[in-house]
């Protein structure tokens, strides 16, 4: 399969949704771009400045991302009259939600597989979130302008939402494989860093089959 045969299991690639620029569209649909590179640079963000911290972030974070992810739901599902559903602003909710994803991820992630996680949330101040809505927003903010039509920029964006794939993907089943295998309880040496990877193929193996035979993928829009 190619690459993009791959990604149309997970996003339908309708043209008329997806950027393109002198005939080339990117690899995902607008919406699907902006998730991925979402969970991407909030990962990140949490990776760098949060590391091993396994607590979710105060409430009042908590409640804002879970507003971001319902609204584009709402978006995708609804379009309400006083939201564009143009292509800048699905990637623009699809962004946030993204991020919003990647606050209550990442510390999950880092609980099951570090044996001492710091008990701290990973964005624990408003401050440090308002920053990685900051880099969000400026990264939104392409998609409304005409910087999106420079080459480097076009490419560089569809990139980073392909590696976004693999990252989101990549984190749920290490994640799914350290649960199932007690990985942070266990005694950790070559072969069970090879029993996890094993795992951690298996599960892309079996998401790889429930989504090439899924029989709505083609309603599913």
């Amino acid at each position: 399969m190619t690459l993009g045969e791959c990604l149309s299991l997970i996003c339908h690639r309708l043209p008329a949704r997806t950027f393109s620029l002198n005939g080339r569209l990117m690899m995902l649909c607008s919406r699907c771009s902006g998730i991925y590179t979402g969970f991407l640079v909030g990962f990140a963000f949490q990776a760098i400045f949060g590391k091993k911290r396994t607590l979710l972030p105060p409430a009042s974070i908590t409640f804002t991302g879970l507003a971001f992810i319902g609204f584009m739901a709402l978006q995708s599902v609804a379009s309400p009259a006083f939201l564009s559903n143009s292509n800048p602003w699905r990637f623009t909710t699809g962004i946030f939600c993204g991020g919003s994803v990647s606050l209550f991820l990442f510390p999950v992630w880092n609980e099951y597989l570090f044996q001492k996680g710091e008990r701290k949330p990973a964005i624990a101040t408003w401050p440090s979130y308002l920053s990685l809505l900051g880099i969000l927003c400026s990264i939104s903010l392409f998609s409304f302008s005409t910087v999106l039509k420079n080459q480097v920029v076009f490419q560089t964006l569809d990139y980073l939402s392909v590696v976004g794939v693999v990252v989101t993907y990549l984190t749920i089943n290490t994640f799914l494989a350290a649960l199932v295998s007690n990985w942070r309880e266990k005694k950790k040496n070559f072969l069970s860093l090879i029993w996890l990877g094993l795992l951690v193929l298996s599960f892309f193996f079996l998401e790889f089959l429930l989504l090439y035979f899924n029989p709505l993928k083609g309603l599913l829009l």
